[in-house]
């Protein structure tokens, strides 16, 4: 039987740049991380990321983080759709919440360009 291969609704740009959580919401519940929570963004897309961390990221909680793309960094807030472990690692799905206009059109130009 042949396998179909599902398709993403944005590409993904691959990045490995290194970022931290300090704050993230589960429920309506604001917590500060301490220490913060170290994770590798491992690709970005319109409509969200991709992460690994040492510890797993709750489901449906809301991360906020500065995303370094290009020369700038953004502020953006991205729920956790889906956290799996990986070997001694945890690989994350995370859906944008709240991400800047500046960032999409750049993801967008980036796209365009290659």
């Amino acid at each position: 039987m042949k396998k179909i291969r599902e398709s993403r609704k944005f590409e993904r740009i691959d990045q490995g740049i290194q970022t931290q959580c300090n704050t993230y919401y589960v429920e309506d519940k604001l917590i500060e991380a301490n220490p913060p929570i170290d994770l590798l963004m491992m690709n970005i897309s319109e409509g969200g990321i991709g992460l690994v961390s040492h510890e797993k990221l709750p489901v449906n909680s809301v991360l906020i983080l500065n995303v370094d793309f290009g020369l700038e960094t953004y502020k953006i807030m991205a729920r956790v759709v889906w956290s799996k472990k990986n070997e001694n690692e945890f690989k994350s799905g995370l859906e944008f919440v709240s991400v800047p206009y500046a960032l999409k059109e750049a993801l967008s130009l980036y796209k365009n360009l290659n």
